[in-house]
C-alpha cells in the first residue's frame, strides 16, 4: 500500500509540474482590438440637399440586422457560402446601435437639424419623420469590397403613412488589408445612405 501511495504521489507532482510549464510556455494572450464605425471627415463635402425646416424633428429607427451579423465578432465573408468571425477584431458597441448613432449622426450633420431622436423615444411625444432601415448585407466580400444593401423607409410620424421605399446598395473598395480599413470603407458606405436617406428626406420639407 505504501509503494502504491508513494507511486499516486509521484504521479501527481509530475502532472502538476507539467502543467506549470506549459503555462509559463505558452506566454500572454493576444488583446482583442475594439472598433466603432464613425461619419467621415468629408461627408459635408458634397452638396447637402436643400431643406427649409431646420427645425425639422427626425427619428431614427429601429434598424434590423441579419442575425448572423448581430455579434460582437467583426464578420467578413471568406466565400460565398463561408463567413469569417473576428475573435480577436470585435465591436467597442452593439453593431446595431452603433449603426443607428452614425446615421443620426449623418443625417443631423446633413438636414442641418439637431431634433434626430434614435429609436424609441418617448410617447406622447412624436417625430415629423420616421426612418427605419432593415440590413441585408453589412460585411467585406474575398475581393475586398464592402457591401452594405439595405431597405429603407421613410414614415410619417405618427406611424400611419409610408412616405418612401427604396432598397439601395453601396459598394466601397477597402483601401488597405486590416480591419480598420475595412471598418473605414463600411463607414463611408454608411454616409452614402445616410445622403439618399437625407436627400428623400429633405424633399419632404420643400
Amino acid at each position: 500500500m505504501s509503494k502504491m501511495r508513494h507511486l499516486t504521489n509521484v504521479v501527481g507532482i509530475l502532472t502538476l509540474v507539467t502543467l506549470i510549464l506549459s503555462g509559463c510556455g505558452a506566454g500572454p494572450s493576444t488583446p482583442s482590438r475594439f472598433y466603432v464605425l464613425s461619419s467621415p471627415g468629408d461627408l459635408l463635402a458634397a452638396k447637402r440637399p436643400a431643406t427649409r425646416a431646420q427645425g425639422l424633428q427626425l427619428g431614427i429607427g429601429p434598424i434590423a440586422l441579419p442575425p448572423h451579423l448581430d455579434r460582437t465578432q467583426i464578420v467578413t465573408q471568406a466565400s460565398r457560402h463561408r463567413l469569417d468571425l473576428k475573435d480577436l477584431d470585435q465591436w467597442a458597441e452593439p453593431l446595431k446601435d452603433g449603426f443607428t448613432r452614425v446615421l443620426a449622426q449623418n443625417l443631423s450633420a446633413l438636414l442641418e437639424t439637431d431634433n434626430v431622436f434614435q429609436y424609441p423615444w418617448r410617447r406622447p411625444f412624436t417625430v415629423d419623420y420616421q426612418v427605419t432601415v432593415e440590413v441585408l448585407r453589412f460585411d467585406t466580400d474575398p475581393t475586398g469590397e464592402s457591401v452594405l444593401a439595405v431597405r429603407w423607409n421613410v414614415i410619417k410620424g405618427d406611424g400611419r403613412e409610408l412616405l418612401f421605399s427604396h432598397t439601395s446598395t453601396f459598394k466601397t473598395q477597402v483601401a488597405d488589408k486590416g480591419i480598420e480599413p475595412t471598418v473605414a470603407a463600411m463607414s463611408r458606405n454608411l454616409a452614402e445612405l445616410s445622403r439618399e436617406i437625407g436627400t428623400s428626406v429633405a424633399a419632404l420639407t420643400k
